[in-house]
């Protein structure tokens, strides 16, 4: 079957959707390593790795792409999962860089990363409510499939 029709007919193989949280997982992971390295390296010229708009961006982004694994993972609450999640992160950040000599722990700071993960939520369920974001059980009850693919490949 080729790409369009699976798209047309709203079909994706089990295997595309297993790739496809591992894929948000491998995201996750890797925007959580991307935000650990710039919290304890010194605080570079320009501000990328400080300010608001640096917690917000990587925070929110860390967020969104959290709550996109937990939905395809079919958590309960994917998005309060993945904001708490995030949180806890920037939680746990800003207490690491107490210790260290160039940086500073700021409540400021945790409270942005609190605020930005949450604001994160807003996209995911924008998303998740216009259909963008599924998983597989969703598309096979809405086409009437109630078949336990689902919990053979979880």
């Amino acid at each position: 079957m080729n790409t369009k029709q699976e798209l047309k007919d709203w079909t994706v193989p089990v295997d595309a959707w297993c790739e496809r949280y591992r894929l948000y997982c491998l995201a996750s992971v890797l925007c959580a390593v991307i935000i650990l390295f710039f919290s304890v390296i010194p605080v570079v010229e320009g501000g990328i790795n400080a300010g608001v708009q640096a917690h917000c961006a990587a925070y929110g982004f860390f967020s969104l792409v959290l709550g996109l694994y937990c939905k395809t993972r079919q958590y309960r609450y994917p998005f309060l999962i993945s904001a708490a999640a995030a949180s806890l992160w920037g939680l746990a950040l800003e207490c690491l860089q107490y210790p260290i000599p160039y940086r500073e722990f700021e409540l400021q700071d945790m409270l942005l990363n609190v605020g930005a993960a949450f604001a994160g939520i807003v996209p995911n369920y924008l998303l998740a409510r216009y259909g963008l974001i599924t998983t597989l059980r969703d598309r096979q009850c809405s086409r009437g499939d109630v078949s336990d693919v689902c919990e053979r490949h979880a």
